[in-house]
């Protein structure tokens, strides 16, 4: 993702308006990594139904709702009209009606998403399961059969339909008849991934609902440990069991906690060492 994400930074960068060419370009470079991505998946088993899971809810959508976005933008920017600003405003508040109404029809999925359930996730992002009706219906029919359970498609969508209505509420706002400024992709901080055992953010997790820092204290630990999920694109199977197994430990209750303690007074003394040479 982040060599992707460095790719897409250096296409805008040509211009500080992205033109339909750039659009086209970035389109390529999201082909050619969901096509490394997918020969990736097919050549290589997942460990364990966590892990397939956690790939194909958290992992692929970040690419494949990049090539989505850059293919609807591509499609809305040529088709923009060239008129009036009253004119352009139209034809853009039509463009929003348009996402809210595919948000408002898959609205289910979409608070699913946000919310960042995962009571459903073994039936959606599981290969070879039963296909349902309802699969069917937003079942992406050009996607490989080892490389899709189906329902990251619409979660794909709907990722790329937030960034399309943030480009097209700026471009509203900014009452301008040019192409719109497409910083806010090279500008997103590249994504981080969580290299330290999975114990040790439940032990974090654990401690900023302790502390109260999410929410004035009233965030639960459910809502912490999805949040967490989302952001370091990571599974935690049963946070709760995880916790008891901290519980159990011999080494202590908190051995990652202790270590960053430990870590950060060790940077902070280097500062000060630095300092006074």
């Amino acid at each position: 993702m982040e060599e992707l994400t460095e790719e897409l930074a250096t296409i805008q960068q040509e211009k500080s308006v992205i033109s339909l060419g750039q659009a086209l370009q970035a389109m390529q470079a999201c082909r050619e990594s969901m096509n490394s991505l997918q020969e990736y998946v097919i050549q290589n088993n997942f460990s364990n139904q966590s892990e397939e899971i956690n790939f194909f809810k958290l992992i692929k959508p970040k690419f494949y709702s990049l090539l989505i976005f850059y293919h609807r933008l591509y499609n809305i920017e040529v088709s923009r009209p060239i008129g009036s600003e009253d004119d352009i405003k139209i034809y853009l508040q039509n463009q929003l009606n348009q996402i809210r109404h595919f948000f408002e029809e898959n609205k289910f999925w979409y608070q699913y998403h946000r919310a960042g359930e995962t009571y459903l996730d073994e039936k959606l992002f599981l290969r070879n399961r039963s296909q349902s009706p309802l699969s069917f219906r937003i079942y992406d029919i050009n996607a490989h059969p080892s490389f899709s359970t189906g329902f990251e498609y619409i979660f794909s969508r709907i990722i790329a339909n937030e960034l399309l209505a943030g480009y097209i509420q700026k471009s509203l706002l900014s009452g301008q008849n040019s192409k719109q400024e497409l910083n806010f992709i090279s500008s997103q901080p590249q994504p981080l991934t969580w290299t330290d055992p999975k114990s040790a953010l439940i032990e974090l997790a654990y401690a900023l609902k302790s502390k109260g820092s999410f929410n004035n204290g009233k965030a639960t630990l459910k809502e912490i440990t999805d949040y967490l999920q989302q952001v370091f694109e990571i599974q935690l199977t049963n946070p709760t069991r995880d916790f008891q197994e901290i519980l159990r430990r011999k080494t202590g209750y908190s051995n990652f906690l202790d270590s960053l303690r430990e870590s950060y007074l060790k940077y902070i003394d280097q500062l000060e060492n630095k300092d006074h040479r």
